[in-house]
């Protein structure tokens, strides 16, 4: 059958563009390191293992806080929609005099 190729080639590209929007740039994670760094006030040449453990601890920190946000935040945006539909199908029932 025609165009069995073209819709192959059209899955392979859209799994791997989603594959790359999972991945973590690596400049994105560089710019992370450099800033948490900056705010300890370290040389990075000059900081010893134990201050690169502490720098990678804080960084895992920040990330798990920011999933846990997207955590809460999703849902209660799924019900706050869910309730503004709701009051606003009542008001207009109320207005318009449809409800039984």
């Amino acid at each position: 059958m025609g165009g069995e190729g073209s819709a192959f080639n059209m899955i392979s590209v859209m799994k791997s563009n989603r594959a790359l929007l999972r991945k973590k740039d690596y400049f994105y994670l560089r710019k992370e390191y450099l800033n948490s760094v900056k705010r300890k006030s370290l040389d990075l040449k000059e900081a010893t293992p134990e201050q690169l453990q502490i720098i990678r601890a804080e960084i895992k920190a920040n990330n798990k806080r920011i999933q846990n946000r997207k955590v809460v935040a999703i849902p209660l945006i799924f019900l706050l929609t869910a309730v503004l539909i709701f009051c606003s199908i009542k008001l207009g029932r109320w207005m318009f005099e449809d409800v039984p």
